[in-house]
């Protein structure tokens, strides 16, 4: 009679454990696609607030860098001869 039971069991829990995985894929697979377009539409959305940003502020911008012109230019210069030096030493 034990031996009867127990298979039981065993099949019982066997049948629960396939179906909670299934269940447990489907489920994967819902949520998968949801996911994946929070991810899409988050990203959209970040690239349209950076475009705004920049476009508000565009003149800002061009204002700063001819101000700061001949600063950005040596320092540009100055980065890229520290560069060459490494590369040397190397």
């Amino acid at each position: 009679m034990e031996n009867k039971t127990d298979d039981l069991e065993k099949e019982l829990i066997d049948k629960y454990k396939k179906k909670q995985s299934e269940y447990d894929k489907k489920r994967y697979e819902k949520r998968k696609e949801e996911l994946k377009q929070k991810y899409i539409n988050n990203r959209t959305e970040m690239r349209n607030k950076q475009k705004d940003y920049y476009n508000n502020n565009k003149q800002r911008y061009i204002n700063y860098y001819n101000n700061n012109k001949e600063r950005i230019l040596e320092y540009n210069r100055n980065y890229k001869l520290q560069k060459k030096e490494a590369n040397k030493s190397m």
